[in-house]
């Protein structure tokens, strides 16, 4: 049963199609980089498949339910852009953490012990158990990413959707930020879809990779992108060289 499944989906803005007949699955296990150049319409096509956004046209399924009819949305956690703390923020790590069992928790929301366990797995996960009562806006911003996926895992979902989470931070903490995930993908099986610009540092750890400027460029795995001459083509053998040189 595929985690995502988008048939001949069409977003309209005004009278202007944004994309029109996009089709693609994605499977269970899946670490997908979705790229493509400022204004493609990756952000847009992420919205939609949240339903955040109507389509005009086509349909979107999440483990094989029409959007109009999911109601399992504790399966998903999503990132937006630009999330981050300031450094007055009032809550520590293990506070900013249990905010994702808020959906999960009866009234009063408050935190249980049996919390606790569920807090010091995704801790460890993350490799921060050592911060835990930290003021969230005294960490790095590398710290800060790590606090924010372990809010995102909490509740242990099946798909994690990234939108640009990387945009404020330098190239080593990008790098680490990567890293980070296909670990989470490995040791969890989690389905991560990453929006991203930086398709040399996503190559070297996403499994798949959707490049997306209004239509599907291409969809497929690494390896079949190397291989593309058409691939090799569209970037350029130079571009394409970095970005497989670079995969592992």
């Amino acid at each position: 049963m595929p985690v995502v499944s988008v048939k001949n989906l069409t977003v309209r803005y005004s009278a202007s199609d944004v994309f029109s007949g996009v089709s693609f699955i994605v499977e269970p296990g899946d670490y997908v980089a979705l790229v493509g150049p400022n204004g493609s319409g990756k952000s847009t096509l992420i919205k939609t498949i949240l339903g955040l956004i109507g389509p005009a046209a086509g349909d979107v399924f999440l483990f094989d339910n029409h959007i109009s009819r999911f109601d399992k949305w504790h399966k998903i956690s999503y990132i937006p852009q630009r999330l981050t703390f300031n450094p007055y923020f009032p809550a520590t790590v293990k506070e900013v953490i249990a905010m994702g069992l808020i959906s999960k928790m009866s009234f009063p929301k408050t935190i249980a012990k049996s919390h606790e366990s569920a807090i010091d797995k995704v801790l460890s996960l993350m490799d921060i158990a050592d911060i835990k009562k930290r003021n969230i806006g005294e960490l790095s911003g590398g710290q800060q990413q790590r606090v924010i996926i372990a809010r995102a895992l909490i509740n242990e979902p099946e798909l994690l959707i990234l939108d640009e989470p990387t945009t404020a931070v330098d190239p080593d903490t990008r790098e680490k930020f990567f890293h980070i995930l296909s670990d989470v993908n490995k040791k969890t099986n989690v389905t991560i879809i990453l929006v991203t610009h930086d398709i040399g540092s996503a190559g070297r750890y996403a499994y798949k990779l959707l490049y997306f400027d209004r239509k599907i460029i291409f969809y497929g795995t690494f390896k079949d992108l190397c291989e593309s001459k058409n691939m090799s083509e569209y970037f350029g053998q130079w571009s394409q060289h970095i970005i497989c040189h670079r995969h592992n």
